[in-house]
């Protein structure tokens, strides 16, 4: 088998905000993030040497608590990236209260990221419970454009997996634009990464 590598320009990054409702289902739906330029994911754990009495090394490692954090970059393009979702909010708060809602108060929300390249290979990771932490941004004169910047820290996130490897999957959910894709389609491809994730851990794929 060829390798399979993918640019940036072969991924497509969408986002799951609880806030957000198709007006024609009336159901949580899917934000396609079209002015992403970067986004980075990382993960920590904390792991602790077990020492006894006699020896200089330790005799094992245990594994504790892990933490995903990451940043999300945006280009600023009329607006900021997250103001469709924050202005019916804004409008609701600001009738009952002198409180702004801004994007750190957005409700944990997963990303689904797609690669697909020209050969036809595709490859999808999931980031779920992102709650957003830090924002900025910067106007300069020696910028030609502006861009916004997000930290976030997560809940769970899965590792990049290849759909060959899953046989059965049918390969018309990954071929169709998220623009044309519906909240159901878009909504099994999350739990299509979730159950591979699950199957690579036993084993089984």
């Amino acid at each position: 088998m060829n390798p399979i590598s993918y640019s940036g320009a072969d991924v497509e990054i969408v986002a799951y905000i609880p806030l957000e409702t198709d007006k024609v289902s009336n159901r949580p739906r899917f934000v396609r993030l079209g002015t992403i330029q970067t986004l980075t994911l990382s993960s920590t754990r904390s792991i602790h040497p077990v020492r006894v009495l006699g020896r200089s090394s330790p005799i094992a490692y245990n594994r504790g608590a892990r933490t995903f954090a990451g940043t999300l970059v945006f280009a600023t393009l009329e607006e900021d990236p997250f103001a469709p979702v924050l202005r019916p909010g804004l409008v609701e708060r600001t009738a009952k209260s002198k409180e702004l809602f801004f994007s750190d108060q957005l409700p944990p929300f997963d990303i689904l990221i797609t690669a697909a390249n020209e050969m036809g290979q595709i490859a999808r990771q999931g980031i779920f419970g992102i709650t957003l932490t830090n924002y900025g941004t910067a106007y300069s004169i020696d910028d030609i454009y502006v861009e916004t910047t997000y930290t976030y820290v997560a809940v769970a996130a899965t590792t990049l997996v290849s759909t060959n490897r899953q046989l059965s999957a049918p390969t018309t959910v990954y071929t169709t634009p998220f623009d044309k894709m519906s909240p159901a389609e878009l909504e099994a491809n999350v739990k299509r990464v979730l159950d591979q994730t699950k199957l690579l851990n036993q084993g089984t794929l």
